[in-house]
């Protein structure tokens, strides 16, 4: 069985099949080969046919099958005899139309274009030739993702798909391919096969590969807006245009399942959250629905809370099993107060790329700086274990999980949420947890009506917005009304001596206490106390310009 032709011989035996039945079209090829356009064709023999078929069309004959062969066979050189045993076999491989035949002309051009370039490789190294007959065929097969995580994709039918080998089994059979390609055409000496073949020769041709514009996948334009793959078919939603699955599309992630497909189960689920919602039900869906576009909804985030055992994290499975990659579950750490350091970036570096982010179990100690910023869709720094810091700029929309309501400390913090609060069902269906957990078409099901719901809500936001969002009252920790109070009463001096930070906490815990109010975390009283008084560091920690009426401090 003949080996399939690589690219360069795909053009090639395009234009010089298609001249054999479109022999008019001579001219117009000509034209778009330039200049010297024997010089384009990598084989002796196909630079032999053309510089025939330039002879035939010269002498005002025409190009035929059979004059060509004269022509060639009357040369009597061992590459003339090769073209003509070849002519046969050419015809298989010619460009159906002149449309088709032209573009060929143009493919042909571009890719010698390309193996010019002094970027594709300066020396000239069999390495540097295998890589450039390899960039032809393998874009549609294979991409290099740069970034902060550059590695192979791999397209699986359906998105490119991440590959943690070093050399893909498509890149090994393309190298194999070029390699016995550039031999024939006596562009790489036989003599290097063994060198290039080699592990060591293999990973250096995929480095040459991964440089090759063709081949790269830039990260900040991977998975574009708007544009969603789901298992049969990719989305456009807001144009409402069902599209097929296309490797020149730059989609990294797909949903597992296609929506709309009926599920007993899921107007279970639906009809629990309309009960405990009430009005803000289609807040929640348009929300939720909103994440499938990949950019921000309205400055918001969803506060969803319950005292258990209300579906909470059964709705979460469901999503998890609904969205696929495009859903990721984050440690609620990263949300924290603590969770600015080196492990907190590692933890939120799942964000990146994703279209919702869940946090489950939230406590009260929140950052909410770090949500203000990521509910307004502000770019966001992270890095990965051993990696660099990147920045990615549509962070996922955020979903928090907790049992108690929130506690925003201010009306911009509490403008931005969106809470629902869950009640346990009075008759609670067993078969989700079962399904849940075994699996199968009972599962996918499931996971498709809530796909289709998400859908509706999208759909929805896209027409409507958001709708109206019953307002939440901030509830601030009251540590102005502190200070006021303790230096008016003259409990508190400020430029009297210093005091540590444990005796100004006892102090504001204890009022805190005695008024009934909510207790902020040690991070902003620090931050509080740094704007009324004078603060400096020893080498004990941080010191405070304050006395404390009945206490003394020494500088400590």
């Amino acid at each position: 069985m003949p080996a399939t032709p690589c690219a360069d011989d795909r053009a090639e035996l395009s234009v010089l099949g298609g001249l054999l039945f479109m022999p008019d079209c001579f001219a117009a090829v000509r034209d778009h080969l330039g200049p010297a356009p024997a010089r384009l064709f990598t084989r002796q023999r196909h630079a032999a046919i053309w510089t025939a078929m330039a002879d035939l069309h010269g002498s005002g004959q025409g190009i035929d099958l059979s004059r060509l062969q004269n022509r060639l066979a009357d040369s009597g050189s061992r590459t003339d005899a090769e073209a003509t045993e070849f002519l046969p076999n050419m015809m298989d491989h010619s460009a159906p139309s002149e449309s088709d035949l032209m573009v060929a002309a143009r493919e042909l051009v571009r890719l010698r274009t390309a193996s010019a370039t002094p970027s594709a490789d300066p020396s000239g190294s069999p390495a540097g030739i295998a890589s450039i007959l390899a960039a032809g065929s393998l874009p549609l097969r294979l991409r290099w993702l740069t970034g902060a995580a550059p590695g192979w994709m791999i397209w699986d039918g359906r998105r490119w798909a991440t590959c943690a080998d070093a050399v893909p089994l498509p890149l090994n059979v393309e190298i194999r391919r070029a390699v016995a390609s550039g031999i024939e055409a006596r562009r790489i000496d036989a003599k290097a096969i063994m060198q290039l073949e080699s592990a060591a020769g293999m990973r250096g041709i995929g480095t040459l590969l991964s440089a090759h514009p063709s081949m790269q996948l830039d990260a900040a334009r991977v998975d574009p807006p708007g544009l969603i793959a789901f298992r049969s078919h990719a989305f456009n939603l807001t144009t409402g245009e069902r599209l097929i699955h296309d490797p020149t599309r730059p989609i990294t992630k797909a949903c597992p399942v296609d929506p709309g497909q009926p599920s007993e189960l899921w107007p279970v689920i639906a009809d629990h959250l309309r009960a405990c919602l009430g009005q803000t039900a289609a807040a929640v869906q348009r929300y939720l629905g909103s994440c499938l576009l990949g950019r921000g909804a309205d400055r918001r985030l969803l506060w969803l809370h319950g005292p258990g055992g209300d579906g909470k994290s059964t709705l979460v499975r469901v999503l998890r099993h609904a969205l696929g990659e495009y859903l990721a579950v984050v440690p609620s750490e990263v949300f924290s107060e603590g969770g600015r350091g080196a492990h907190g970036h590692e933890l939120a570096s799942g964000m990146a790329g994703a279209r919702l982010a869940v946090a489950l179990e939230v406590g009260s100690r929140l950052d909410w700086p770090k949500l203000k910023g990521l509910s307004g869709g502000d770019e966001q720094v992270s890095k990965r274990m051993y990696g660099r810091a990147f920045a990615f700029q549509r962070p996922p929309l955020l979903v928090l999980v907790a049992n108690e309501a929130p506690r925003p400390p201010d009306n911009a913090s509490a403008e931005r949420l969106i809470v629902a609060k869950l009640f346990p069902p009075d008759d609670p269906d067993e078969r989700l947890v079962q399904v849940l957990a075994d699996g199968g078409p009972a599962r996918d099901q499931l996971a498709s009506s809530c796909l289709g719901w998400l859908c509706d809500g999208c759909r929805d936001y896209l027409a409507e917005g958001l709708g109206p969002v019953p307002s939440v009252a901030a509830m601030p920790t009251g540590l102005d009304q502190w200070w006021q109070q303790a230096t008016a009463a003259g409990e508190l001096v400020a430029r009297r001596g210093w005091t540590t930070p444990s005796l100004v906490w006892d102090h504001y815990a204890t009022w805190s206490q005695h008024e009934g109010q909510p207790v902020a975390s040690a991070r902003e009283l620090g931050s509080f106390l740094r704007t009324v008084v004078q603060a400096k560091r020893t080498n004990s920690g941080v010191r405070y310009a304050l006395t404390i009426a009945g206490v003394t401090d020494g500088e400590g």
